[in-house]
């Protein structure tokens, strides 16, 4: 066995695909099992899970037999969670910018406590933001020598190294091409350039990872997977490097835009500030504009169902830093009542009034019960 399947956390009706290697004498055969039981036709080093539902969560190991004997996997926890609505994303954050006000010295607050603040250069302003009450608007137009931009003061904190995972969020909207003009970035002269940067390209996301100058082996330009947000409205772009597991996504609207392996990347540390608008030059020649809003920066890897939850989040006008409230939802499948929520405990009660207490055996985020005939039962969740 050469690579166990990863745990995973996805969303209900969504697909999840576990996958293993295996090496040993040919022919080999595959059996998927879930907990202890076979699942049928599940017979090759793959599994995928479409349409996944709470009843799908569980273990799942992958039996591989050939004429020498057998082996296995070790166990991967499925977990499927209702859609968020909140994201509650706090550790970790090495810096979030709102974007709504200013300080006392004309720039933008780090909400985080890390004094990674957004120094202004030049005049960008305040417009109506997606999340709160304001967003930047930043631009570049060299025939006018007009350079609006935000710089974070250097910090060590803001350093990835060769072993250091990250994640950026950031929401966007912007007009025409700005091609290679950087979102965000510490790159000098954009993509294919030592450092990391997202930026537009053809009217969708890019994203340049480079510790090499003109290695493109870890860019993609641009995303296959990415919708178009050239378009004038609010796009959300969530990118995570992960050193542990050697693989950077990115997220664009709550779905993967894509994934690849960044076995061999170096560092990413390009000795400059981490500058949104323009490259840390501040003079980069490529004219455009971008609006942006709530920028959160992590010193670690957000998880696939973090990164949905910052624009799940964002669908109820929340930061990602905020918890709740929580939604309680409910279907019937058969004869089952089943109940649904992203955190908390659930309470019951016969009596809409009351008293309430723990329903014995529910966790999140799923619980299923089997009402009686002529019974009445109250649920609500307790944050």
């Amino acid at each position: 066995m050469t690579r166990n399947p990863l745990n995973q956390t996805v969303v209900v009706g969504s697909t999840a695909t576990l996958s293993a290697t295996i090496q040993g004498s040919l022919p080999v055969s595959y059996q998927w099992k879930k907990g202890a039981v076979n699942i049928p036709g599940a017979t090759s080093a793959t599994l995928s899970l479409t349409n996944v539902y709470f009843t799908d969560a569980g273990s799942y190991v992958l039996w591989a037999t050939n004429g020498v004997g057998y082996t296995n996997t070790t166990a991967a926890t499925l977990t499927v969670m209702p859609p968020p609505t909140f994201a509650n994303l706090t550790n970790g954050l090495v810096s979030h910018l709102a974007f709504d006000t200013t300080n006392s010295s004309g720039n933008f607050p780090d909400s985080s406590g890390n004094g990674n603040d957004g120094i202004v250069g030049g005049t960008p302003t305040l417009v109506t933001g997606r999340i709160g009450s304001n967003a930047v608007a930043l631009d570049t137009d060299t025939a006018g020598n007009i350079y609006n931009y935000v710089y974070l003061n250097s910090s060590p904190t803001l350093v990835f190294d060769t072993s250091d995972s990250f994640s950026v969020s950031f929401w966007v909207k912007y007009t025409g091409l700005p091609n290679d003009l950087p979102m965000i970035g510490n790159s000098v002269n954009s993509t294919y350039q030592p450092g990391w940067v997202f930026t537009d390209d053809t009217g969708k996301i890019e994203c340049s990872l480079v510790s090499t100058a003109n290695n493109a082996t870890y860019i993609r330009d641009p995303f296959a997977g990415s919708p178009v947000t050239d378009n004038g409205q609010w796009h959300n772009v969530v990118g995570i490097v992960d050193r542990g597991l050697q693989v950077a996504s990115v997220y664009v609207d709550g779905a993967l835009a894509g994934s690849w392996s960044i076995v061999g990347l170096g560092t990413l540390d390009s000795g400059y500030d981490v500058t949104l608008g323009q490259d840390p030059t501040l003079s980069y020649g490529v004219n455009g504009a971008y609006t942006l809003d709530d920028l959160g920066i992590w010193n670690r890897p957000l998880t696939s169902y973090e990164a949905v939850s910052v624009y799940g989040a964002g669908q109820f006008n929340q930061s990602f830093n905020i918890y709740g409230p929580v939604r309680l939802n409910f279907q019937l499948s058969g004869t089952n009542f089943d109940l649904s929520w992203q955190a908390g405990t659930l309470l019951y009660s016969t009596n809409v009034a009351g008293p309430y207490a723990p329903v014995p055996g529910a966790n999140a985020p799923f619980y299923r019960t089997t009402p009686t005939t002529g019974a009445s039962m109250f649920f609500r969740v307790q944050q």
